[in-house]
């Protein structure tokens, strides 16, 4: 890496470290400092000043942090109902955290809003740090593939995916429950959940604009393959060669279900048969091939096969021709 990109990258990795958040008290990180605006629940006077006011501001802090040996029985008593935990590296402790989220979370407030731009911002700066890092490696697209693979999305995904395990599920299902904090303040659900999806969803844009460069799992490559394989037979025609285009096919079919058809068969297969012969909307095949198809796809019952069979050949064009089978094949042919 160039002298001149290292400030970039250092830009980078602090603002991938602000957005990779995984429980509360990461988002507080992100947060601390911030003026968030509150609706009061009454107008308040000041007489000094002669003024209104129906808002009031608060700057989130952060307390000092408590690092405690993991106790669930403690935990669990609701003594530390008003901490939030943190994930700490050393398994068998647990630092817990308390916030000054009481002075406004139970008021109308713009907290998630401000955290929602605060977001947006980082994803728009790790975005144009990463276009410029690779634009300065184009003979090298290893090191943006690293970076992407290995640094940006590994860092958010083991975020994304701690707090989905720990936060979002249900408590029974949570692998710790004791972290399962929202009960005692449930105004912020809205704003974890708000962060979870943007993750998520930055992950997904991150995959699609750089996908030269993304690395697929063995999994994707498996359900492109699946894809291609659908798309490929969804491209296959399903009229038989016959048919000289499917939209002939579907318009013989949709013919088959009009009450003509039903009151004499095979007058009427026979007439919408002859008519696209004659009209070479299906290429030329003998009558008893025709009624093998109907028989195999379906489209007549054994009974109607058999007499066909039996007569060994439809009517005539002319001969099955009547206004009402006509009238009904023009109206669906001709449309």
């Amino acid at each position: 890496m160039g002298n001149s990109n290292k400030p970039k990258y250092q830009k980078l990795i602090k603002a991938l470290d602000q957005y990779s958040i995984g429980d509360i008290t990461e988002l507080q990180k992100l947060v601390v400092g911030m003026e968030i605006i509150i609706d009061l629940e009454k107008p308040v006077y000041d007489q000094d000043l002669d003024q209104t006011y129906e808002h009031e501001s608060v700057i989130i802090t952060m307390d000092k942090c408590l690092t405690l040996e993991v106790d669930k029985e403690l935990f669990k008593s609701g003594y530390y109902d008003r901490h939030f935990y943190r994930r700490s590296k050393n398994v068998r402790l647990s630092e817990l955290q308390t916030i000054n989220y009481a002075d406004f979370i139970y008021h109308k407030n713009d907290f998630r809003e401000k955290v929602e731009e605060k977001l947006i911002e980082i994803e728009e700066n790790i975005t144009e740090y990463l276009n410029h890092y690779i634009h300065e490696n184009l003979p090298t697209p290893h090191y943006p593939r690293h970076l992407l693979n290995k640094v940006i999305l590994s860092k958010i995904r083991y975020s994304n995916n701690w707090m989905n395990t720990n936060y979002s599920n249900p408590p029974e299902e949570n692998i710790f429950p004791f972290f399962n904090k929202f009960d005692t303040f449930p105004e912020l659900m809205p704003v974890m959940t708000m962060v979870q999806d943007r993750q998520a969803n930055f992950i997904k844009f991150l995959e699609t604009e750089f996908k030269y460069y993304y690395d697929k799992s063995d999994l994707e490559k498996y359900l492109d393959k699946l894809d291609k394989e659908f798309q490929k037979k969804k491209k296959t025609p399903i009229h038989p060669d016959f048919f000289k285009s499917e939209i002939e096919y579907e318009c013989f079919t949709e013919y088959l279900n009009e009450n003509v058809v039903k009151k004499n068969p095979y007058k009427a297969i026979g007439y919408v048969f002859k008519r696209m012969l004659f009209e070479k909307k299906i290429h030329k095949i003998t009558d008893m091939q025709f009624a093998f198809f109907l028989k195999d796809r379906n489209l007549i019952t054994i009974e109607m096969f058999d007499f066909i069979i039996e007569k060994n050949q439809f009517d005539s064009l002319g001969k099955s021709k009547s206004e009402a089978r006509e009238a009904a094949y023009d109206l669906i042919f001709k449309r």
